[in-house]
């Protein structure tokens, strides 16, 4: 019997195939599950599956009197910095704040669930409000259970406030991991900035409010350096008990000069390789301890600033005001109170050589009638000041006042007398006043090339009683009359007085202050710009004055620096009336720099070593048997066996000095070449490209009765690549400890020879320093001083 064969085919209909079971999934085509839409019937994703657009570090930090973040303003899309100005800090409540890194779009959703919170507390109205430690935990709540439903949203929050006088701090990350630290950092900040925010917290732990902006910024302007989806506009908050306060965008200072200089060729590499300007510039070195080398140019800078010799010349030069002054001066109502009180005494002793003018005029007396009288040779003997004061107006200028003056002098007098025939005579006469008044209101502004000027805006003069006594001629008769007489001169006085005030200080005040050069010359390389960049600024207690500061090459008074002066800070908001000093000079790393820049274009910036500088106890000996043992430079003895050596240290760029609070940082890119003496003539061998950092410490001591500024400098580290070579491989790994040597045992010593005699503050015509102290400021050095005059 034949066996049946089932067709394979024959469960075929309509051109499909049969569900391999009932309710299976049919062949060639996707099952779908029980109670599960189909994918025609399927929404999009709506969570995030990826950030998009994102921000990068926030950096935090508690201080004494509360908490503090910050973060920029970038919104990077990918690598593209596609958003500038997105704002990734707010204020929540009233003592708490927020700040956020990671996707953008997740944080506005964040805001608006902030918003809604805050809102729904308000309603509430049962006095209770949302505080950072509740905040915080709600959250760190919220952000874990958005994991838990795979629907993160990708941020990382910083929560700072401040409730029951202390300060919170803390962070939540998107998988709802919490933690509180005094200093916290997110992104790429917590690798680069929070070693820096750590290190400087454990050092002062209760740092001020400025304190903790200066090392946020620090830490902004490092992150900018080194993150490339960081950019140098940010926000800060600041959360203390007086609440939340939001300060910003801010546009950080930073300096990329260093880096359009450098393109230095190693031979010590194969491949052509070359040291690119971002391969050498390193701003955390120039962000670590340096301070204040060279000093020598700030004090030449402010010396230079401070005197004016009177037999300078001018020198011609094209004004281009600076936005910012380089050199500040201020002189408060202290100090001008010491000016007029050493003023008054001098004015005293100068009264016999006071020219007054001759005065004249007619009045009219009982019998005689009308009789017309000249004074001449007016001279003063005597002076007494009651009260006076010389004070600043707010947005006026100077007022000098001053009341109950009684003055003493002596005249020639000659009068004419119109009756049936004229009738003359003349002797000589006494005066004397008392209570007379003077009050002189001065606005001093500035002209095109930068001079001061003056203008009297309000005079005011009377003398209350003046008397006379005539001699000589029939000054028995006119003594009968002196009433008549005198009250005629007063009047006259009265008119005239402030007359004659207003026309010297408008005319021989402004000659004087043309006359004075506004180009000092230094020495034969540089000379010093010191004109007014804008009008002197009147306040209720001190006038201010900002002078430009640039130092230029007196080759070629026409080129202009390539720096900007910082912005400085208002005398009010350093010190206060009350416990302020009569005089403050800010010199600004604007100065420093510009001085920098002159002298090493001019090639003064150089140091040669030669052997016999070398100290015995050396290590290290300036011949090509020592050097080439050391280096690893095996080519340098085969080609110069035997031979001596000496380096030529020299900047290749000027040095860049940035003063901070803490002191002032700064750079030397500069080489060393090694020059071998053979018989007939210097080679050099060899050059070494370094960029070195220096540290240096100043402060004030007194010697001779005299403020003097000394400094002591430290050598801190530096870094190397070969520029050169024409004696094959250098291996720079011990390079290091030969530079060390030499830095500490001759140059440092050097310097440090100059710098420890020290430099006594400058006097002005008399005036010498008294009391001087220094302080540094973010750009600047400032000097707080009074004066005493020793003519």
């Amino acid at each position: 019997m034949a066996m049946s064969v089932p067709d394979p085919f024959s469960s075929y209909e309509g051109g499909m195939m049969a569900p391999l079971w009932t309710g299976g999934p049919t062949p060639g085509s996707l099952y779908h599950f029980p109670n599960c839409k189909s994918s025609a019937e399927a929404q999009p994703v709506t969570h995030t599956l990826r950030p998009m657009v994102t921000g990068t570090s926030v950096v935090a930090v508690t201080f004494a009197d509360g908490v503090m973040m910050a973060a920029d303003t970038l919104g990077s899309y990918g690598s593209l910095a596609r958003f500038r100005s997105v704002s990734r800090v707010r204020k929540v409540t009233e003592n708490c704040a927020v700040a956020a890194s990671g996707d953008y779009a997740d944080y506005q959703f964040l805001e608006r669930l902030f918003d809604y919170l805050t809102i729904e507390s308000d309603s509430l109205d049962d006095g209770h409000k949302y505080t950072p430690t509740s905040l915080y935990s709600w959250l760190s709540t919220y952000m874990y259970d958005r994991r838990t439903k795979i629907n993160p949203l990708w941020n990382t929050i910083v929560v700072g406030g401040y409730h029951d006088n202390k300060p919170f701090l803390g962070q939540v990350n998107s998988q709802g991991t919490a933690f509180k630290a005094p200093t916290l950092s997110t992104g790429l900040g917590s690798y680069i900035a929070q070693p820096l925010l750590r290190d400087a917290y454990e050092k002062n732990p209760s740092m001020t409010r400025d304190e903790a902006k200066d090392l946020l910024e620090r830490c902004l302007r490092v992150l900018f350096y080194r993150d490339c989806r960081a950019l140098n506009k940010y926000e800060i908050v600041t959360v203390s008990a007086d609440g939340v306060e939001v300060v910003g965008p801010l546009v950080g200072k930073n300096d990329w000069t260093i880096a359009s200089y450098v393109s230095i060729e190693s031979d010590s590499l194969d491949g052509g390789h070359k040291y690119t300007p971002t391969s050498l510039y390193t701003p955390g070195l120039m962000e670590s301890t340096i301070q204040l080398v060279p000093f020598m140019l700030l004090v030449v800078a402010l010396f230079a600033l401070m005197v004016r010799p009177s037999t300078s010349s001018q020198i011609p030069r094209s004004k281009s005001q600076a936005p910012n002054p380089g050199f500040r001066t201020a002189i408060t109502n202290k100090g001008l109170s010491y000016v007029l009180q050493v003023g008054l005494p001098i004015l005293k002793q100068e009264l016999s050589s006071v020219h007054i003018p001759d005065i004249s005029g007619s009045t009219h007396v009982n019998v005689v009638g009308k009789v017309e009288y000249s004074l001449k040779n007016i001279h003063l003997n005597d002076l007494t000041f009651g009260k006076s004061s010389l004070v600043t107006k707010r947005g006026d200028g100077l007022l000098l006042t001053a009341s109950q003056i009684s003055l003493q002098g002596k005249a020639d007098w000659h009068y004419k007398i119109k009756v049936l025939f004229p009738i003359s005579d003349s002797g000589s006469m006494d005066l004397s006043t008392s209570g007379v008044s003077l009050s002189v209101g001065v606005v001093i502004g500035s002209d095109p090339k930068g001079h001061a000027t003056l203008t009297t805006k309000e005079c005011s003069f009377s003398i209350s009683h003046l008397h006379v006594k005539f001699h000589g001629g029939a000054s028995w008769l006119y003594n009968l009359f002196d009433g008549q007489i005198a009250g005629a001169i007063k009047k006259g006085l009265n008119g005239q007085i402030c007359d004659v005030a207003s026309k010297a200080i408008n005319d021989q005040g402004n000659k004087a202050l043309e006359s004075l050069p506004v180009i000092v010359p230094v020495d034969s390389v540089a000379a010093i710009d010191y004109a007014l960049v804008r009008p002197p600024n009147f306040t209720d207690w001190y006038i201010e004055t900002d002078h430009k500061g640039e130092f230029f090459p007196v080759s070629d008074t026409k080129k202009e620096s390539p720096f900007t002066p910082p912005l400085l800070p208002p005398l009010s908001s350093l010190v206060n009336s009350t416990s302020c000093k009569m005089m403050y000079l800010w010199l600004t790393d604007y100065v420093a720099n510009t001085a920098a820049l002159v002298y090493q274009r001019a090639g003064k910036l150089h140091y040669m070593i030669t052997p016999d500088m070398i100290p015995s106890n050396s290590f290290v000996k300036l011949d090509t048997q020592a050097i080439a043992t050391f280096l690893g430079a095996p080519g340098l003895k085969q080609k110069y066996p035997n031979m001596s050596m000496q380096i030529l240290l020299n900047t290749t760029m000027h040095p860049f000095i940035n003063i901070s609070r803490s002191g002032a940082n700064f750079s030397v890119p500069s080489e060393a070449v090694f020059y071998v003496k053979t018989k007939n003539r210097t080679v050099p061998a060899f050059t070494i490209s370094i960029i070195a950092i220096l540290d240096a410490k100043a402060k004030l001591v007194q010697a001779g009765g005299k403020e003097v500024i000394v400094a002591n400098a430290t050598y801190v580290s530096a870094s190397f690549a070969v520029a050169t070579s024409d004696i094959g491989k250098i291996d720079l790994a011990n390079f290091q400890g030969l530079f060390n040597n030499l830095a500490n045992s001759l140059v440092i010593k050097q310097i440090n020879k100059f710098l420890n005699k020290g430099l006594a503050l400058p006097t002005v015509d008399g005036i010498s320093f008294m009391d001087a102290n220094i302080s540094f400021g973010k750009g600047y050095v400032m000097v707080a001083t009074d004066i005493i005059y020793k003519p």
